[in-house]
């Protein structure tokens, strides 16, 4: 029998989930996604407790709680300038260092989310040493792209 691949194109979100721990008796997010704490707090009438990060104290196991996690080959920087020949990635606003191979160019935090895991695979098909990664700021889906970029990142 072969193998099959199925490939449904791009995803809509391309950020894995949210993920509650609601065994507490304040809901706890474990790994944040497109469903903002706010959101959340809205639809169930309660202030979740802060994002667990770092330590991660709880016993729960859920994916991509690791430390180390969604890392390709390359190192991957936040927010440092780069040299000739890195891997560049931020939004479309900022510009494109000298000597940069852009990897992506999204418009807005939800295209972030989108094409982040397709440009950190194109570091690798690149054969890349290094990708810088200007990470998105604010507090919606901002807040789950910097927590994935926060795992891939390099912490030598």
């Amino acid at each position: 029998m072969n193998d099959l691949i199925l490939d449904g194109g791009p995803c809509q979100v391309g950020i894995e989930s949210t993920i509650i721990n609601c065994t507490q008796d304040l809901p706890e997010i474990l790994r944040p996604g497109a469903i903002t704490a706010n959101m959340i707090s809205d639809l169930i009438g309660l202030q979740l407790n802060q994002i667990a990060t770092g330590s991660n104290k709880s016993s729960i196991k859920a994916p991509g709680l690791l430390q180390s996690h969604y890392a390709p080959k390359a190192k991957v920087f936040l927010s440092t300038t780069p040299n000739l020949g890195d891997g560049f990635i931020a939004l479309s606003e900022i510009p494109t260092p000298p000597g940069a191979i852009r990897l992506a160019s999204p418009k807005d935090h939800n295209e972030y989310a989108q094409v982040l895991y397709q440009a950190l695979r194109l570091s690798d098909t690149k054969q890349l040493s290094n990708v810088i990664v200007i990470p998105p700021t604010g507090d919606d889906m901002a807040i789950a792209i910097c927590d994935r970029l926060e795992k891939c990142a390099y912490k030598g």
